[in-house]
């Protein structure tokens, strides 16, 4: 009888340590899966800037894109007479 409750209490100490010492371990999960959550969100941003910037810059590439960009810039076709606004 003796050795049984020497035993239950040797297993309650061990499991109270148990619990003592996982609650900070606990914490530390809880901050990387909070860490985790930030990080897959920023990587996400970036993941979409990226495929907005490569469209851009496909547009960019592309005949019509160039075009587009002289044109932004004040550039003119051989020929073409520019709109002049009077004001």
């Amino acid at each position: 009888m003796k050795r049984a409750i020497v035993v239950l209490t040797a297993l309650f100490i061990a499991a109270a340590a148990a619990v003592f010492f996982n609650v900070n371990t606990w914490e530390h999960l809880q901050e990387q899966r909070a860490k985790k959550s930030q990080s897959d969100a920023r990587m996400q941003a970036a993941e979409e800037e990226r495929a907005k910037l490569l469209e851009e810059k496909a547009d960019l590439e592309s005949p019509r894109g160039r075009e587009a960009q002289a044109r932004r810039e004040g550039y003119i076709k051989p020929g073409e007479e520019p709109l002049r606004t009077v004001d």
